[in-house]
């Protein structure tokens, strides 16, 4: 299959995380497991860890300072707009979110920030930590509880954020 695919700028196919790899392909996929809309692409953390940048489609950040779990780019009323996908399982420092957050600032490409994390409180210090950074955008940047997620897929509701106490769905277009 390699010969079929563009030339990669990293070798590689194994998980380094596989907990992690796991609720990201859940939370990612979601709903569109088993048949994607036609109205959202996905690109993720594997391609971007794989492809090189200019392989990237045109709307994916092309700045390697972070990397997100992967991208939507989904169809909206308001027309089309890219999600990044965040599945934070573990806190890191209030560093690490401070440089995040002016990544996040930095492309304003980027519609919304989702963010599955395990508890309110975990979400309340990644939020904390993220508005040190860049206190101008934090709107961008919403939280979806894991427990909730695991109950309700996609209609699991969003902390925090523009569309605070709405689903998930919802924010993917799907009204």
């Amino acid at each position: 299959i390699k010969d079929e695919l563009p030339a990669l700028s990293e070798d590689g196919f194994r998980s380094e995380h596989q907990i992690h790899d796991y609720y990201v392909t859940a939370f990612h996929l979601g709903d569109w497991l088993g048949d994607a809309s036609k109205e959202c692409d996905m690109f993720s953390e594997q391609e971007l860890r794989r492809c090189g940048l200019d392989h990237y489609p045109s709307w994916v950040p092309k700045n390697p300072i972070h990397r997100p779990d992967g991208y939507w780019n989904v169809s909206l009323p308001e027309g089309m707009a890219t999600i990044a996908v965040e599945v934070e399982l573990k806190l890191k420092t209030a560093q690490d979110y401070r440089v995040t957050s002016m990544f996040y600032r930095d492309e304003p490409e980027i519609y919304r920030v989702v963010w599955m994390v395990p508890t309110i409180g975990h979400a309340s210090k990644l939020r904390d930590g993220l508005a040190e950074g860049s206190p101008s955008n934090i709107g961008i940047h919403t939280f979806i509880l894991k427990e909730d997620f695991l109950k309700s897929g996609w209609l699991a509701p969003i902390h925090f954020g523009t569309e605070t106490g709405k689903s998930l769905s919802f924010l993917l277009g799907q009204r």
